[in-house]
């Protein structure tokens, strides 16, 4: 029915009530959708927080294997240790230990330590004594200041001038001494047992050593064994090689601090007096 001046009482206020009926049911409905938005909003809002933890964390965890590698490397090590043993026709050993260190990123008082047994005992569990002579120390070509001490059963060498620092990075150190009354006598072979780098207080990436004779030697007259690992133990992690008048060891692992490779020649009689 059109509204108009004809419209009867009882239409207006059916008209009045239908109004304000919609108005009250348009208002929550306009409520919800915009609550709906606000909660849609702060959805997004916490997913892209939770990425961005998500992303914070990852760069914590790369930063930190970053930090550890840095950290290895930096950890004062031993690159190399070879240790080049002549014996002479008389039984005296010439030992030249060449060292190889890498100094980590903290700068450090003095040099290297080596400490050499004043007694041990051989494979048979014969206790046998030694002496050492130093000859020459060197630090990258040039001579080193060092220092012997006496130590509990041994002797101790400290490398550097007391109150200098040794730099970061890669320093190479020659050692040379002499040593006495290591050769053993059988009946039927002589032999030598030498323990190598002993009593090294760093870790030790690789080792080797080699036994060259004054006298010549077949390859086929010599006999190798060895044991790797801390004093007392008989790990088996090495090679041995022989050749006319030389045999050599080398380790095949590794070498945590106060482990090192106890090598054994037997050689025939006639070749050390």
């Amino acid at each position: 029915v059109p509204h108009g001046e004809h419209e009867d009482e009882d239409e207006r206020r059916a008209r009045d009530r239908f109004g304000k009926f919609h108005a009250r049911s348009v208002l929550p409905q306009a409520k919800a959708v915009s609550e709906l938005g606000h909660a849609t909003a702060k959805l997004a809002a916490g997913i892209q927080a939770l990425k961005n933890v998500a992303r914070t964390g990852i760069a914590l965890l790369c930063l930190s294997a970053l930090c550890l590698a840095a950290a290895a490397q930096a950890m004062e090590r031993i690159g190399a240790f070879h240790a080049d043993i002549r014996i002479a026709a008389s039984g005296e050993l010439s030992i030249t230990e060449t060292i190889e260190v890498q100094a980590d990123a903290r700068s450090r008082e003095g040099g290297i330590v080596r400490r050499f047994p004043a007694d041990y005992r051989d494979r048979l569990g014969r206790r046998m004594q030694m002496w050492i002579e130093v000859e020459t120390v060197l630090r990258n070509g040039r001579p080193e200041p060092y220092a012997l001490e006496r130590a509990a059963n041994g002797v101790r060498l400290r490398t550097g001038a007391p109150g200098r620092t040794l730099p970061r990075g890669k320093h190479v150190y020659e050692i040379a001494y002499r040593t006495a009354r290591q050769v053993r006598f059988f009946e039927a072979h002589d032999e030598l047992h030498w323990n190598v780098a002993a009593g090294l207080e760093l870790p030790a990436e690789r080792l080797s050593a080699e036994v060259r004779f004054e006298r010549p030697v077949a390859a086929e007259r010599m006999q190798l064994d060895a044991y790797t690992g801390a004093d007392g133990t008989r790990g088996q992690d090495y090679h041995g090689f022989v050749r006319e008048g030389s045999a050599a060891f080398r380790a095949t692992r590794p070498l945590a601090r106060r482990e090192g490779m106890a090598i054994t020649v037997a050689f025939p009689k006639g070749v050390v007096d």
